[in-house]
């Protein structure tokens, strides 16, 4: 067990590393293995929730092994191995609780940030640094700079998570004065993840869309065309087009999750929209959904109908939205596509 207690100067910061790298090479190869397995496997929509589950295994590995078995000073026992702990532990919690939300592949700051990582190891053997005293990717600033960026490519980021990876992110200013310049891309990232979490902060309200008309049909009639795809393309078309990327047709019914090649007006792409049925219920004739894609990661839909006298029915759209600095541009937007909607079931209608 290493002394503990005197000043850290770079040297003995690098002897840690030494002395952690040559005592956990094994298992480092074997976590390394499970995050680059659960990254393939999320990048092709495959088990989209498992780079959460592998990098938490990584968080807690670091916060136990690196800073409490092999640090050798107080902030390291103290302050760094709860965070990385804690960090480890919410990614488990939103694997868990979100297993949904949509893996985006990433986008060009999101690469040119993973080839930073990547180049890590190399980096710090330019500088002079050699195995065991490399820094290499299940290290801590290595795998927090991982964490952030695979994060940022998830639909729903936790605020709480987003700030503790930002502490930890931006004390790779210690590039500087520790003798460890590939600290930099800590900070780099770190800045990116400051950069996410401000977004987070200024741009988390949602916004409700509530659109109401009177429908000239009985709401058995109106409901069974509902369970319907055939029913959504007409009524969204020209402004949306949903083509289903899966299954030639479909129900819809509780529990359903269907995925669909999003076009706004018929050409601009929004990649792919996920729409999850939670409740589809005829005995109250309510409809409830989530549903998301890139550039709106919060759409929550409810659908109500209520009978009315003359066997006319009152048809309700009501929407939860929320798109970041686009919130308002969508919901402006929604407005217009749910009245659009109302107005060609109406049409719908009458022809039946």
């Amino acid at each position: 067990m290493p002394e503990r207690g005197h000043v850290m100067d770079a040297q003995t910061f690098w002897n840690v590393i030494g002395n952690y790298n040559q005592a956990t090479s094994i298992w480092q190869c074997m976590i390394l293995a499970l995050i680059i397995t659960s990254l393939i496997l999320a990048y092709i929509q495959k088990a989209i929730w498992l780079p959460k589950i592998t990098l938490g295994i990584a968080n807690i590995f670091i916060g136990i092994v690196f800073f409490l078995i092999y640090g050798t000073e107080p902030i390291q026992t103290y302050f760094a191995a709860p965070l990385y702990i804690v960090i480890g532990c919410l990614f488990i919690y939103e694997a868990i609780k979100y297993r949904t939300i949509r893996f985006n592949k990433p986008g060009a700051v999101q690469w040119v940030l993973l080839c930073l990582i990547i180049a890590y190891p190399l980096i710090s053997f330019l500088l002079g640094h050699s195995f065991p005293q490399l820094v290499v990717y299940i290290m801590p600033c290595p795998i927090i700079s991982l964490s952030i960026v695979i994060y940022s490519c998830y639909n729903h980021e936790n605020k709480l998570l987003l700030l503790l990876m930002t502490i930890w992110g931006l004390t790779g200013v210690k590039a500087f004065f520790a003798d460890a310049l590939e600290d930099i891309i800590l900070l780099i990232c770190g800045v990116y993840c400051l950069y996410l979490l401000v977004w987070e902060l200024k741009n988390n309200e949602k916004k409700i869309v509530r659109v109401s008309s009177l429908f000239p049909a009985s709401a058995d009639v109106i409901w069974e065309k509902l369970s319907r795809i055939e029913t959504l393309r007409y009524i969204a078309a020209p402004y949306a087009s949903f083509i289903l990327e899966e299954k030639a047709d479909m129900i819809w019914r509780e529990g359903e999750t269907a995925h669909f090649h999003l076009k706004l007006f018929g050409f601009l792409s929004l990649g792919t929209h996920t729409i999850r049925v939670i409740k589809f219920d005829k005995s109250t004739y309510s409809i409830y959904t989530n549903e998301h894609n890139k550039s709106v990661p919060v759409w929550n839909h409810k659908i109500i109908l209520e009978k009315d006298c003359c066997g006319h029915t009152r048809y309700t759209d009501e929407v939860e939205i929320y798109a970041g600095w686009k919130t308002d541009f969508v919901y402006w937007w929604s407005v217009l596509f749910y009245k659009h909607r109302q107005k060609k079931w109406v049409n719908l209608l009458k022809r039946t």
